[in-house]
C-alpha cells in the first residue's frame, strides 16, 4: 500500500490504481494522507516552494499524527526545505537543524535534478518540470 501512495500515479498498474482507490474509499484517513503525499511530491519534483506554506496549513488541518510529525520537522528546517523546493541548484550538502535524525533506507541528493534512490518509492527525475 505504501508503494501505491508514494508512486507517481502514471507508474501504477491499472490493478494498483484500482486497489488504491478501494483502500482510499474505505479509509478517509488514508485518502487524506494520500492527497497530502501526492501534493508534496508534486511540489518537490516541480520545485514549487511557493506552495509549501499552503501545504503545511492544509496538513495542519488534518488529524494525522505521522503527517504532523513530518510537518513539525519541516517547520524546524523551514528555510532549508523551502530552498530545496525552490532552487534549481545546490551549493553542496547541508546539515539539517533538527534535533533528531532518523535513519532512512532512501538516499536523496540536493543536486539540480534532486534524485533519490532506495526502495523505489519516489517520483523519478523524469517528472521534474
Amino acid at each position: 500500500m505504501t508503494k501505491w501512495i508514494t508512486s507517481h500515479p502514471d507508474h501504477l498498474s491499472p490493478t494498483d490504481t484500482d486497489n488504491l482507490a478501494q483502500v482510499e474509499s474505505r479509509s478517509p484517513m488514508l485518502e487524506r494522507l494520500s492527497t497530502h503525499v501526492t501534493a508534496f511530491a508534486e511540489m518537490l519534483t516541480g520545485r514549487h516552494g511557493d506552495r509549501l506554506n499552503a501545504w503545511l496549513a492544509s496538513a495542519d488541518n488534518d488529524d494525522l499524527p505521522h503527517l504532523q510529525s513530518f510537518v513539525q520537522g519541516i517547520r524546524r528546517d523551514h528555510a532549508v526545505v523551502l530552498a530545496g523546493l525552490t532552487l534549481s541548484h545546490s551549493s553542496g550538502p547541508s546539515k539539517a537543524t533538527s534535533a533528531v535524525s532518523r535513519p532512512s533506507n532512501a538516499r536523496c541528493s540536493a543536486a539540480p535534478t534532486s534524485t533519490c534512490s532506495g526502495n523505489g518509492s519516489f517520483w523519478p527525475e523524469s517528472h521534474l518540470t
